[in-house]
């Protein structure tokens, strides 16, 4: 019988454990920051530093979506490309995500990322797509350039442009 005991007491002590690192994880998770943004009151200072930090996320990628985690449009979206992106032609390419509903100040970050791409794009939902600083749209419209075979031309075009690009360096 003494076994059955110290069964229970590793399983509560287990249980205690995982419950303990469960709260780690979200406090880890309700204090961090996204990368390119510094911590404090307020993730940004004004509108223009809402608009460098887009632009510079936009400029920076070959393929950039802004996304929430939730979103089953965003899942769809990020699925999709991930599986296009795995194909040896397009493997070079590389996709940055910004997941709005993770940022620590409680969605104001968000908000006002939303609000500067509705001003840049007429699009205030997400996912917001980006393909060499083009803008796409949204799931919809990403979903219809890959119906019609012209998604994947136009990753093609984007890698030749690259390619034109490093060889004039």
């Amino acid at each position: 019988m003494p076994s059955a005991s110290i069964s229970c007491k590793m399983f509560l002590s287990w249980r205690a454990l995982s419950n303990f690192a469960i709260i780690v994880m979200v406090i880890l998770m309700a204090t961090s920051t996204v990368p390119g943004v510094s911590a404090g009151e307020s993730t940004f200072d004004g509108p223009g530093e809402v608009a460098n930090f887009v632009e510079a996320r936009i400029e920076g990628s070959e393929i950039m979506v802004f996304s929430k985690q939730y979103c089953p449009f965003c899942k769809k979206t990020k699925a999709l490309l991930k599986e296009l992106l795995e194909q040896e032609k397009f493997s070079r390419i590389e996709m940055n995500v910004l997941e709005l509903d993770q940022f620590a100040d409680g969605g104001e970050a968000a908000t006002s990322i939303q609000q500067y791409l509705l001003k840049k794009t007429g699009q205030r939902t997400v996912p917001n797509i980006f393909i060499g600083a083009n803008h796409i749209g949204g799931n919809s419209d990403l979903q219809e350039l890959h119906a019609s075979g012209m998604l994947e031309l136009m990753l093609s075009e984007f890698l030749g442009n690259a390619e034109k690009s490093n060889d004039e360096l």
